[in-house]
């Protein structure tokens, strides 16, 4: 369980280095994001309008739609400040298991499981910061851009 949370503070870190913030990886998630939702594959209408409903409690009515496929602009700034938050010292990790051996545990009082709460270890929090430093899990790299994304969907006609 801590090495799963280790790896993932490994990959942020990679995303914190150099190319990981970038506008040419921007494009490509936002190119996929709109072919995705110009290609949605049918659903049951009551999934859609279930999401559609969810939808609205987050976003503007005029943006309910496509709010979560939409990427207005690029900001590396706003994306470098969001990954700066993604540290050890903000982590907060929920671990769930049946059949775990804990010791002074608390229960909750609206459903009767039992639970603990715990800092991390001095083992656990040398894990998360040499991961979150970048010298974690090695062999994680970011994906190289997509050669199947198009730019143009535009139905081409068969020859007769």
């Amino acid at each position: 369980k801590d090495q799963i949370a280790a790896d993932v503070l490994s990959y942020i870190a990679l995303l914190r280095g150099e190319g990981g913030v970038s506008e040419a990886r921007w494009k490509e998630l936002k190119a996929n994001s709109e072919l995705q939702f110009n290609f949605k594959e049918k659903e049951a209408p009551e999934d859609y309008t279930s999401s559609v409903a969810s939808s609205m409690r987050r976003y503007p009515l005029r943006q309910v739609l496509f709010a979560g496929s939409n990427y207005a602009r690029f900001n590396a700034t706003a994306i470098r400040a969001f990954l700066d938050h993604l540290v050890p010292s903000n982590l907060i990790l929920m671990y769930a298991a049946k059949n775990e051996d804990l010791k002074d545990t608390l229960t909750d009082q609206y459903y009767g499981v039992e639970y603990k709460v715990s800092p991390f270890t001095e083992e656990q929090r040398s894990l998360f910061e040499a991961a979150s430093n970048g010298s974690g899990k090695k062999g994680l790299a970011l994906p190289a851009a997509s050669k199947f994304i198009v730019d143009d969907t535009t139905v081409k006609e068969l020859d007769a």
